[in-house]
């Protein structure tokens, strides 16, 4: 979400880490991809949700 617009992911046959991070009233909140195979979402450094994926 990027100023309230929501943008769709497109998937891929390989997908690197990556994140996603935004700072709102100095808390961090962080969306991701890590290990190649695990979503995530933290706020202020702790994850607070996992999901990993199978192909």
């Amino acid at each position: 979400m990027i100023n309230r617009n929501v943008y769709a992911v497109k998937k891929a046959l390989i997908e690197f880490d990556h994140a996603l991070i935004a700072t709102l009233d100095d808390h961090r909140f962080e969306a991701g991809l890590k290990d190649g195979d695990t979503s995530y979402l933290a706020i202020d450094g702790r994850i607070i949700a996992e999901k990993t994926r199978i192909f």
